[in-house]
């Protein structure tokens, strides 16, 4: 059976007749390491709820530049957005650090091809979300079928003129 152990020593040179001068690890004791008592993810007191997110990066794709696709959670069980023509929106599963999305809906404005392709591609990646993580700024969410995750930073909530 596997083990954890925690080995105390220090790092020697040595010479060899044959081998040289080469460095070694000389070990003065093993302990079998104490089980950790486990530390809840950062995840567990971070919540979706109430969030709204810019899309930075689509799973290593990049973005197009002032074309914002976004992703909010304005409550819990449900997410909306702009997909980057079109506003989306559907329901969101989240339970600790897994993640949801769809069947998602949309509006059906027409943009041009690279905005559509774009659109096409995050839409596909968010209804294949599989898990999220909060690395602070970023949100990032792990899609079946992708080689990196979508990369967020959070939107500041706009406040009305004059206050």
């Amino acid at each position: 059976m596997n083990k954890h152990g925690k080995a105390t020593g220090m790092v020697a040179h040595r010479q060899g007749v044959e081998t040289g001068e080469r460095t070694i690890l000389v070990i003065s004791s093993i302990k079998e390491a104490q089980a950790a008592t486990q530390v809840p993810a950062k995840t567990a007191s971070f919540s979706l709820a109430g969030s709204e997110w810019l899309l930075e990066d689509l799973g290593g794709l990049g973005v197009i530049d002032n074309i914002q696709a976004t992703l909010a959670f304005p409550e819990a069980g449900k997410a909306a957005g702009k997909g980057s023509c079109n506003r989306i929106f559907g329901p969101a599963e989240v339970n600790g650090n897994t993640i949801k999305l769809g069947p998602l809906a949309s509006s059906r404005m027409m943009c041009p091809e690279a905005v559509m392709n774009q659109e096409m591609k995050y839409l596909e990646a968010l209804q294949a979300a599989e898990r999220f993580e909060w690395k602070d700024p970023y949100l990032l969410i792990y899609c079946k079928g992708f080689e990196k995750p979508l990369r967020f930073t959070r939107m500041t909530p706009s406040k009305p003129a004059g206050f």
